[in-house]
């Protein structure tokens, strides 16, 4: 026999014994209450009292649930509001990674407006600004109130961004001090602190930035191209031979030996005529031969600049470009700055014969005037004048 006809045999036996029960003794109940009288048998009553218990209970468990309705409904639509405010998040997200920022700008003023929270808020300002509708960024922080302080430094970030693609770069700047040190040490702080101020031409701040910037932040070879720009730019400013030295001291010693950064010191010392200084500074770091760049600048260096006694390093320094025309006019120019007239007007005629040179020819012309030769100076002033 199977389960389910051994169960319903078992079922009708039991439902027989029970019948046969209650016809035997179907018992007595009487009920008086105040001239009342109620009388059944015990199993009515006992049907009535069970049917009586369930329908207590089903009408407790709805009177529970109408009261509490409103907060279920409630908890419904919340739950609801979270979960389109996650597929908004969601979506912004994908659409980030396809690069799509109109997109990712919908989808996070969507989820804002949903949850309003403050880090939903800055999201969306940021995706503006990402996006480029600077107008409606600015008027969401203006209108911005946040109630956690630890975000205040999130509204600053988004100020130095609105303000610096604006052209406020003084704003911009006011706004980067403002920043806490572990913002500033950020890459995107970084970078956009070197523009703004690159921007102001404040050439000494651009040095201090790119001092300690790493290849993180930008490829080596483009801070030291910027460091070099910002250090002549600086240099440019300065006129003591101190302050030159001091802010080429200021780098770090990588920098300071690079051969640009070298070359820009270089050429300021020498251009304000302060020719020992740029001398021990580049004898200090070549220890042999000069590179060509550093001996055409002291080659052309002011007269002022050029040292009045013999070197004995001066052979060190030319190297295997004594020969050369550069190295021809420098040793004619020292020469001359020591009235070896003869051995000086040697030496830059070998040079503008290797080099036609108007400077070198201007150097001659002036020679031949101190040795008293005043035909030869007027060719050689003929020969130094641009021709038209």
């Amino acid at each position: 026999m199977s389960r389910p006809l051994r169960y319903t045999f078992i079922g009708l036996l039991l439902g027989l014994a029970l019948v046969l029960i209650v016809r035997s003794d179907p018992g007595y109940v009487l009920l008086t209450f105040q001239g009342w009288r109620v009388e059944s048998t015990l199993w009515v009553f006992a049907f009535v009292l069970g049917g009586g218990i369930f329908a207590g209970i089903v009408l407790w468990r709805l009177l529970r649930s109408v009261v509490s309705a409103p907060g279920s409904i409630g908890r419904w639509h919340l739950g609801r509001k979270q979960r389109r405010t996650q597929e908004s998040l969601e979506q912004a997200l994908e659409k980030a990674v396809l690069g799509d920022t109109k997109a990712v700008t919908e989808a996070l003023r969507s989820a804002s407006k949903r949850r309003g929270d403050d880090w939903l808020k800055l999201a969306a300002i940021q995706a503006d600004i990402d996006h480029g509708d600077l107008k409606r960024a600015g008027q969401q922080l203006d209108a911005l109130v946040l109630s956690d302080s630890d975000l205040r430094g999130a509204i600053t970030w988004l100020r130095v961004q609105l303000s610096y693609l604006q052209g406020e770069y003084s704003a911009a700047n006011d706004y980067l001090a403002k920043l806490s040190q572990a913002q500033q040490s950020t890459v995107a702080v970084q970078r956009v602190k070197l523009a703004v101020k690159t921007l102001l031409a404040d050439h000494r701040a651009v040095i201090s930035v790119l001092s300690n910037l790493t290849s993180s932040v930008i490829p080596n070879k483009e801070r030291l191209a910027r460091l070099t720009i910002a250090l002549k730019h600086r240099l440019a400013e300065l006129r003591a031979a101190d302050d030159m030295l001091a802010t080429h001291q200021s780098l770090a010693k990588s920098d300071q030996n690079h051969d640009d950064v070298l070359l820009a010191v270089f050429s300021a010392l020498v251009r304000e005529g302060h020719g020992q200084q740029a001398i021990e500074l580049v004898s200090a770091h070549y220890k042999k031969a000069w590179p060509k760049a550093v001996l055409s600048v002291f080659a052309h260096a002011p007269s002022a600049a050029l040292p009045s006694s013999p070197s004995k390093k001066l052979a060190v320094w030319l190297g295997d470009q004594a020969n050369s025309a550069t190295g021809l006019l420098l040793q004619g120019r020292l020469a001359a700055k020591q009235a070896i007239w003869g051995t000086a007007k040697a030496h830059l005629e070998k040079s503008y014969q290797a080099q036609n040179s108007a400077f070198t020819a201007q150097c001659l012309a002036q020679v031949c005037l101190a040795m008293g030769e005043r035909e030869a100076s007027i060719l050689w002033f003929e020969r130094a004048a641009p021709r038209s």
